[in-house]
């Protein structure tokens, strides 16, 4: 009988040659080769069927058997299949042709099957796919559609594989052998399976109604080869899995004693097979192992399910049980928010880590974010003292030349100028956190782009600024090794107080330049003046900024001094030996006349930005938070912003407001960096635009500048800012604005303007009248332009200013009947109507005033345009 082929192959294990597994099931009972869901199934009139008497409403059996296959020989399977239904989603048969596991539920088997319907109706077909570890199928043919959709299914069928991996399918859909092809198709995916099988899905009234008949599995590959261990994972504190390459014999998982483990360990406490693997064995024992300790495994007389027998072998490992991490174990050492323009890394953004434990601790389920919700990292373990680059999965290839990477399904994104960063662990506990921005480059050039900001001393805080600086590596930073500017010098600049300004009558809060320590009570460091008793002093969340609760009101329209003590550090150690003061009151916000437009730099060099200073000329302490800046001359692009931060302006001083701090003080000489406040601003033409202020909506004052003001002398105007010459006089007047000096670097930004112009005109019977009658256009801030300054006792003047050389040749026509104002002032910067430089000497202006009467008054009025002497 042929069912006793298969069982006599197992038993004589010198049998060197292929042969072929058969059933034809004439016996009458199901042999002891068949394994799994036994219990259902039952052999009935030379056919093997389903029998399920007491079926749930539904259900999954399978029987499989050992029938090792490979790509060694041209193999076929055929079989009779019968089922009494129409088959549907709930009930259809598989037929498991290659596995390498029981193909049962649970078990992650890899290999090929053939499903029978299934689909829905006229759509049901005979299917051949792949089923992959991961539990994922592909779908690699199908037979005629509708073949095996109505009642009943016969079928015979015949599956074969070349030696290349071509699969062939043929049927003959009355269940006889006269077989039609039904398509061909090549997958070489696995080369080899050890099991064959059936499959039944069905619901209670179809527990009877599957047949299987007449299976040929030609030819089997007959083992001659000992099983050998391939591989240890770690499973838990005393336990381990050895990965064999085959299924071992249940006498295997029963014999501890075969099993030993060096360093003191001893033999296997127990043996046994998870999830009913066979090629899997999970070995515990009584001592628990030691992390990153070296281990060897000695197994013995361990047999595969043909008999093989390995007498003997040895297994190193080294032993890693990753932990969860906890709050410290892990830094942020590295940040690249901006890959572009690339320097030498990969354009793709990352962070790195570096594990600052003894222990190996595993990043599978940490979540990092940028304050939005947290993206998972894929599994990695990182050991002790080692660092790990974290991006996305797109970018592991192209960072994997640099180091060790552990990625995410989407890596989110990290703002250029700043942005939050925190790690958490699955239940959302914080592990690391801090917030960056761009100045902790400690270089405005390299935060341009292209360069990595590194961490340079782990041992000292990481969410403090000063202990960050841009990478000095050539490639722009060092992901997944150690820092290029680990060990340098920190920089060693104690707190400095930068602003105070006062939310209520009660309160002050004063903002540093730097990080605080956070570890200190901070109520001792401070004193007001005049005296004003505190009574507590609290860090805010920034840590740069500390709320006083004082023990009295501030007083109205007064200014008081805080100063920060000696003693008082920053997150480094940085301790303060002097003290610094800044100047605070209650505040008021500006009505028209408060607040003006002092200087405006509308076209910056290439690659800076644009700035807009005001000035206080008043008496009132103006709070500046909520005002708009519009931009009312243009219809698209930022038409307006509004200051978002607090922002005290004192008596007499300046503030400016840009997009780029740091850019400023990069370009320019800047008095007062506290004064500089981050903002945006609306949109600013290069040529010519409008500025307006507002306070809700009252315009506080307006400018509409043009680069025609600009001096003409000037071969670039690129960079330069125009200027204010008198702070009370009429904002939209030409002849109250200059270009800032060459001398001061072109812009005076938070500093007394280059052109500033204090006096006051003096007395005189005269129209005109030249405050200063010298001047020498050589850009050094002194006397720069000639101010021709007027005053009228009515409205309706035109005036005509003309510039003589002392020939009584006409240089210059300054003003072609220009109404006048009442008061105002024109500039003459030294140039002729040609635009060329004017040669020293002396100069004659001669004004015609208009009356509206029709009177004529004229005016001669002498000065001298000097210089050097080449």
């Amino acid at each position: 009988m042929k069912a006793a082929i298969f069982f006599c192959i197992l038993q004589v294990l010198s049998w060197s040659l292929a042969a072929q597994f058969t059933d034809d099931f004439s016996t009458g009972t199901l042999a002891t080769y068949w394994q799994g869901d036994t219990d259902v199934f039952t052999v009935t009139d030379g056919e093997l069927q389903l029998s399920n008497t007491a079926p749930e409403s539904n259900n999954t059996s399978a029987l499989f058997t050992l029938a090792p296959t490979s790509t060694a020989a041209i193999t076929t399977w055929s079989f009779n299949l019968r089922c009494e239904f129409a088959p549907s989603t709930s009930n259809f048969a598989t037929v498991f042709l290659t596995a390498d596991q029981p193909p049962v539920n649970g078990n992650a088997w890899r290999g090929y099957f053939l499903k029978v319907g299934g689909i829905s109706g006229s759509d049901d077909a005979l299917e051949l796919y792949r089923k992959d570890e991961n539990g994922t199928t592909e779908l690699l043919l199908a037979g005629t559609s509708g073949a095996v959709g109505s009642d009943p299914v016969n079928l015979g069928v015949v599956v074969a594989r070349s030696t290349a991996g071509e699969w062939t399918l043929e049927v003959d859909y009355s269940g006889g052998q006269d077989y039609d092809p039904q398509g061909a198709v090549t997958d070489n995916t696995y080369s080899s399976g050890l099991y064959f099988g059936f499959g039944c899905q069905y619901t209670s009234s179809r527990n009877m109604a599957f047949f299987f008949d007449n299976v040929e599995v030609d030819p089997i590959v007959v083992d001659m080869e000992a099983p050998v261990a391939q591989s240890v994972s770690v499973q838990g504190a005393n336990a381990i899995i050895v990965q064999y390459n085959e299924p071992l014999a249940q006498t295997s998982g029963e014999t501890p004693a075969n099993y030993n483990l060096n360093n003191g360990i001893g033999t296997a406490q127990s043996v046994s097979f998870p999830d009913g693997d066979r090629t899997r064995l999970l070995l515990t024992f009584a001592n628990n192992l030691t992390n990153l300790n070296t281990y060897t495994l000695s197994l013995t007389d361990v047999e595969d399910l043909t008999g093989n027998v390995n007498p003997s072998q040895d297994l190193s490992f080294e032993f890693l049980l990753p932990e969860v991490p906890v709050l410290g174990d892990l830094i942020i050492t590295e940040i690249f928010p901006d890959p572009t323009p690339p320097i030498g890394l990969p354009d793709f953004e990352y962070i790195e880590l570096y594990n600052a434990s003894d222990k190996v601790l595993s990043l599978a389920g940490l979540g990092l974010s940028t304050g939005s919700t947290p993206r998972e990292i894929d599994p990695y373990v990182i050991l002790p003292q080692s660092y790990v680059i974290l991006c996305d999965q797109d970018a592991a290839s192209a960072l994997g030349a640099f180091g060790e990477v552990a990625t995410l399904a989407s890596f989110p994104a990290l703002t250029n100028g700043g942005d939050d960063l925190i790690l958490t662990d699955s239940d959302g506990n914080i592990l690391a956190s801090l917030v960056y921005d761009d100045s902790w480059y400690q270089d405005p050039l390299r935060a341009e782009g292209g360069y990595a900001m590194e961490l340079i001393d782990p041992t000292l805080p990481n969410d403090c600024p000063g202990n960050w600086a841009a990478s000095v590596a050539a490639a722009g930073g060092t992901p997944g090794q150690e820092n290029s500017v680990n060990g340098s010098a920190l920089e060693n600049v104690a707190p400095i107080l930068l602003t105070a300004f006062a939310p209520s009558s009660t309160e002050i809060v004063v903002r540093f330049d730097d990080v605080l320590d956070s570890g200190i009570d901070l109520t001792d460091f401070f004193s007001i003046n005049p005296n004003i008793e505190i009574g507590t002093a609290l860090l805010e969340p920034d840590r740069q900024s500390v709320r006083l609760f004082l023990g009295s009101a501030l007083a109205e329209n007064t200014v008081y001094e805080v100063s920060a003590l000696t003693g008082l550090k920053d997150c480094i150690g940085n301790e303060a030996t002097t003290t610094s003061s800044v100047q605070v009151g209650l505040t008021v916000n500006p009505e028209p006349g408060d607040l003006v437009i002092n200087e405006i730099l509308f076209n910056p060099n290439t690659g800076g930005v644009d700035f807009l200073e005001l000035y206080n000329p008043g008496s009132k302490i103006l709070n500046l938070q909520g005002l708009r800046l519009s931009n009312e001359a243009i219809i698209t692009g930022t038409t307006s912003t509004i200051v978002e931060t607090n922002t005290v302006l004192l008596p007499g001083e300046f503030v400016v407001f840009t997009p780029n701090p740091s850019n400023i003080l990069l370009e320019y000489t800047v008095p007062n960096p506290a004064a500089l406040v981050e903002n945006n601003l609306p949109t600013m033409a290069d040529d010519e635009g409008n500025i307006s202020v507002y306070s809700s909506f009252i315009l506080l004052d307006a400018l509409d500048y043009t680069e025609d003001w600009h001096s003409r002398l000037l071969s670039d105007r690129g960079g330069v800012s125009l200027e204010r010459l008198r702070a009370e006089s009429v904002t939209q007047s030409e002849g109250n604005w200059a270009s800032a000096a060459s001398t001061v670097g072109y812009a005076t930004p938070t500093g007394i303007n280059s052109q500033d112009r204090t006096s006051v005109i003096p007395p005189t019977e005269d129209f005109f009248v030249l405050p200063e009658k010298t001047f020498s256009p050589d850009g050094d801030g002194f006397q720069d332009v000639l101010e021709i300054q007027y005053s009228s006792d009515q409205a309706g003047y035109l005036a005509r200013i003309a510039i003589f050389d002392a020939q009584g040749r006409l240089v210059r026509q300054l003003e072609d009947l220009e109404l006048l104002a009442g008061t105002g002032s024109f500039l003459w910067d030294g140039t002729t109507d040609e635009e060329q430089k004017a040669r020293i000497g002396i100069y004659i202006l001669v004004a015609e005033i208009f009356t509206a009467e029709g009177d004529t008054l004229t005016e001669k009025h002498t000065c001298v345009l000097a210089g050097r002497l080449d």
